[in-house]
C-alpha cells in the first residue's frame, strides 16, 4: 500500500517511512481515535473522500475534526494521494 519513502504530515508532525507510519496508526488507534466516513465523490481521474475524526471524551482534541483526502488516478492504481487536515472556522467578523 505504501512506497518505503512515503511520508505522513499533518500539524506539527512529520513521519516518515511504513514503519513509523504504521506506529503513529497504532497508537492512534490505542488513544481511542477512530474515523467515519463522511463522503466519496470518484470520477474517472479523481477519488475525494471526506472523513471525519472522532476524539475520545477525555482527549477532544487529540486530532482535527476532519480529513479530505484526493486521490489521483493513472488509469489504474492511485499514482497520487494529497490530503488536508481542516480546522473550525472561527465566526472573525473581520
Amino acid at each position: 500500500m505504501f512506497s518505503r519513502d512515503a511520508s505522513l504530515r499533518g500539524g506539527a508532525i512529520e513521519v516518515r517511512g511504513t514503519d513509523d507510519i504504521r506506529r503513529v496508526c497504532k497508537q492512534d488507534l490505542a488513544d481511542g481515535i477512530r474515523l467515519r466516513l463522511l463522503h466519496v465523490v470518484t470520477s474517472a481521474g479523481i477519488t475525494v473522500v471526506e472523513k471525519e475524526f472522532v476524539n475520545p471524551p477525555d482527549d477532544p482534541d487529540h486530532c482535527p475534526p476532519g480529513v479530505t483526502d484526493v486521490l489521483f488516478h493513472d488509469g489504474g492504481d492511485v499514482a497520487r494521494r494529497a490530503n488536508a487536515y481542516f480546522e473550525p472556522r472561527t465566526d472573525d467578523p473581520a
